[in-house]
């Protein structure tokens, strides 16, 4: 099917795909670093919310009720992931748009 199209098309074809394969690269990698400072911080504030569960023995309730902080914690770590994969996205986007037309410029 691509003998059908002409050198022009060819290329840009070629053009887009390039810089497709660099924005998604470029997402990917901008979406780790976002997980691994977002794993740090969430690390930070659940051990801030297990820190303030205290009273707990054998012989009395826990003081705080665990469901509602496990529900918190998850809470927590989606909103994070949503903002991880956010990241990756918008500089996956960004970098496509900017390498298509470098490479268009440079054509």
């Amino acid at each position: 099917m691509l003998n059908t199209f002409s050198q022009p098309t060819r290329a840009w074809i070629g053009r887009i795909g390039l810089a497709l394969a660099i924005g998604v690269g470029l997402g990917l990698l901008a979406y780790l670093a976002a997980r691994g400072i977002a794993g740090a911080v969430l690390l930070s504030q659940q051990r801030e919310i297990l820190g303030d569960i205290t009273g707990f023995s054998l012989d009395t309730p826990p003081a705080a009720d665990f469901r509602a902080t496990r529900k918190a914690l998850q809470a927590l770590d989606a909103a994070y992931q949503q903002s991880c994969i956010l990241t990756g996205l918008l500089v996956g986007s960004l970098a496509a748009i900017a390498m298509y037309l470098r490479l268009e410029r440079t054509q």
